[in-house]
């Protein structure tokens, strides 16, 4: 299943805060202080209006 949404609207202040920690041999990734857990690939570009575009790749079950 594909599936590719976009949200328009948003304000830079409702933005999350991202955080990129080093831990172990590995990363760690967080937003708002809350771990992103099984990332398998990522990927941040640049956007507009000083902020970033993050792209994900998770390890999830469905449903």
């Amino acid at each position: 299943m594909d599936s590719i949404r976009e949200v328009r609207g948003i304000t830079s202040d409702s933005l999350q805060k991202l955080s990129i920690e080093k831990k172990g041999t590995g990363i760690c990734l967080s937003l708002d202080q809350k771990e992103l857990k099984h990332v398998k690939e990522y990927k941040i570009e640049s956007s507009s209006g000083g902020s970033v575009e993050l792209t994900l790749k998770l390890l999830v079950t469905y449903p």
